[in-house]
């Protein structure tokens, strides 16, 4: 496998004092690595509309869909990410669309509303 960075190249920036948090500093591996996918979905303006379900989790991180939904709910529990809107796999007469669940990284600023949790540095 190969790769290289660019100039242009997309970067997750992850800043000290949420690296120094309570919430990062217990937060288990497979946890750790679910906030980097929905990290990676961030844009810059999306924060409250990163798609991923808990099979695309699984997928990515390589475990069981139950396992994925450990993650989620622990990174919830932590407050890192909340649930914006539940996903929705139910089938209508006429709309067979299919959503994930979206969610907010609840460290990052929200559109200039400011920052949308708090985070304790450990000391």
């Amino acid at each position: 496998m190969s790769w290289s960075i660019g100039p242009a190249d997309p970067f997750i920036r992850l800043s000290h004092s949420l690296v120094d948090s309570e919430s990062f500093a217990i937060a288990s591996n497979g946890a750790r690595s679910l906030l980097i996918l929905l990290w990676r979905r961030y844009n810059g303006r999306n924060n409250g509309s990163l798609s991923c379900s808990v099979r695309e989790a699984a997928t990515w991180l390589h475990c069981g869909k139950s396992q994925a939904g450990v993650y989620f709910t622990e990174l919830q529990q932590l407050e890192l990410i909340e649930a914006v809107n539940k996903g929705n796999f139910t089938v209508k007469i006429g709309d067979g669309r299919r959503a994930a669940t979206t969610w907010r990284l609840k460290f990052l600023e929200d559109q200039g509303k400011g920052k949308t949790g708090y985070l304790e540095v450990v000391k």
